[in-house]
């Protein structure tokens, strides 16, 4: 981690003054899914109505965004492919 005050970075014993703009950055790999079957698709649509759509997945693919999952979750997945 870092800490900048915009635009430039700053020493951690940097005094922050009144007006100053502070940015924190953190460079985080996701991590990956464990759904790389043998065979076959990874997600299956099971059941599919105007209001539900029902899936098959693997338990390791989290359903929402969350925690240190942004993009590996089935929101995102389904999201790039409909």
């Amino acid at each position: 981690p870092s800490l900048a005050r915009a635009p430039t970075r700053v020493s951690p014993q940097h005094v922050i003054r009144s007006g100053d703009e502070l940015t924190h950055t953190v460079h985080r790999h996701e991590p990956a899914a464990a759904v790389a079957p043998a065979s076959g698709p990874v997600i299956v649509i099971t059941s599919e109505t105007d209001d539900v759509l029902a899936v098959d997945k693997p338990s390791t693919l989290p359903v929402h965004p969350c925690g240190g999952y942004h993009h590996n979750s089935l929101f995102e997945v389904i999201g790039d492919t409909l």
